[in-house]
């Protein structure tokens, strides 16, 4: 058996970023971060769902995620249904605000037979998320409801208390 020396490791704590802090510099990392489009009024909100679910013949449910000056992190097709109903569920919504480190979302679905009236069910799932966003500190900016011909503001009718 041979007998092995015993070196004490060294470390130059100088040289070593804190723990919080990636390799590369604060402005090395701003540079290479692209934001998305600003979102800059409800009317350019409502007229991007209106473009992509608004003449669906099913029902479809998009979330659109910001950041805390409202550049688009991200928008994502949570689901499809059927023709007069989507499951959407609160938790797999919120989760992707929380992976994607949104601090808002704006939310939507079509109702392909035209009508721009809230169901019951709209406006539960509309207070679920609403609940649970709070409680994570990320804000329900409005849940639109499109159409072919329209939308529906959930923020502008009152409903997002």
């Amino acid at each position: 058996m041979t007998k092995r020396k015993h070196e004490a490791l060294e470390f130059d704590l100088k040289v070593l970023p804190p723990p919080t802090v990636p390799p590369t510099s604060w402005a090395e990392a701003r540079a290479d971060y692209k934001r998305g489009p600003v979102i800059t009024s409800p009317e350019a909100v409502a007229s991007y769902f209106k473009q992509y679910i608004g003449g669906k013949d099913i029902e479809a449910f998009l979330t659109m995620y910001l950041d805390h000056r409202n550049h688009v992190l991200d928008v994502v097709l949570n689901q499809e249904g059927t023709v007069d109903h989507t499951a959407v569920y609160p938790r797999e919504v919120l989760k992707k605000a929380l992976d994607l480190k949104a601090t808002g979302i704006i939310f939507s679905h079509n109702h392909p037979a035209g009508s721009l009236e809230p169901s019951e069910g709209d406006k539960a799932l509309t207070r679920q998320i609403l609940t649970g966003a709070r409680a994570l500190g990320i804000t329900v900016h409005d849940h639109l409801i499109v159409t072919h011909e329209g939308h529906f503001s959930f923020r502008q009718a009152g409903l997002l208390v």
